[in-house]
C-alpha cells in the first residue's frame, strides 16, 4: 500500500507547500511544480507532481506528525525521511515512529533540520478519501514538513 495524504474534512488542515505558499491538497495536479529538498544541497528546491490518484482508504491507522510549530495528519503507511539520534537519514513508516523512545527524531522542514515528534490519532481513516501523490524529487513539503512520496 503506498503513502498517502488525507483530503476529508476529517484531515483538511494538510496543504502543500508551492514555493512559499500553502495550497490545498485537492488543487495540485500532475505536472505543477511543488516545493521539495535536496538532500545534497541541503536546500528546498521545486519538483513536479508526476502522477495523482485519489481512492479510499478502509481502516488506516491515522497519525500526526509535528515539527517546530507545524503539524501534518498522516495515514499509517506514509513514509517519513528522519534523523534518528544525530545518525544518517532514513525513511521510517510513520506508524513505525510512534511510541518508540529516541534521544531525538529531526525531521526536515522548509527551514532546516528541526526536532520532531509524532502522536497516534484516536480514530481510524474509516473509507476517507486519500490522495496519493509522486514526485519526481521522490519528496515534497506538506505543512512546511519534508515526506516521501
Amino acid at each position: 500500500m503506498g503513502s498517502s495524504l488525507t483530503t476529508s474534512n476529517m484531515f483538511k488542515e494538510n496543504k502543500i507547500n508551492v514555493n512559499d505558499t500553502l495550497v490545498e491538497l485537492e488543487s495540485v495536479d500532475k505536472g505543477e511544480g511543488i516545493l521539495s529538498w535536496n538532500f545534497d544541497t541541503n536546500e528546498t528546491e521545486t519538483t513536479i507532481v508526476t502522477e495523482k490518484k485519489i481512492h479510499v482508504a478502509e481502516e488506516s491507522e491515522v497519525f500526526y506528525l509535528y515539527c517546530g510549530e507545524n503539524s501534518i495528519s498522516l495515514t499509517a503507511y506514509h513514509i517519513i525521511p528522519v534523523y534518528i539520534d544525530g545518525g544518517e537519514k532514513q525513511e521510517i513508516a510513520i506508524s513505525e515512529l510512534e511510541g518508540i523512545e529516541y534521544e531525538s527524531i529531526d525531521l526536515v522542514s522548509v527551514n532546516g533540520i528541526e526536532a520532531g515528534s509524532v502522536r497516534k490519532a484516536s480514530s481510524l481513516t474509516d473509507s476517507t478519501e486519500v490522495v496519493t501523490i509522486k514526485t519526481e524529487a521522490g519528496y515534497y513539503f506538506s505543512n512546511n514538513i519534508l515526506i516521501c512520496d
